[in-house]
């Protein structure tokens, strides 16, 4: 009956915390890039669509007749 309890604490290593804090500083960097190139991209199109309806709004109005 001798190898009925298996422990765990021989297999733990030594936890390097100064290496999880920089992983997590490079996750949070990533995100954030990727966050402000989804809003840079997203305001792009925004504007890109406002100003092709300001310009199809401007056609239809000038285009009509006045006599």
């Amino acid at each position: 009956m001798g190898n009925l309890y298996w422990r765990p604490d021989n297999l733990m290593k030594k936890i390097n915390l100064l290496y999880l804090i920089g992983e997590l500083l490079s996750l949070i960097l990533i995100t954030l890039m990727t966050f402000v190139c989804l809003v840079i991209l997203s305001v792009i199109v925004i504007l890109s669509e406002l100003i092709r309806i300001i310009k199809e709004g401007f056609n239809r109005g000038f285009r009509r007749s006045i006599t």
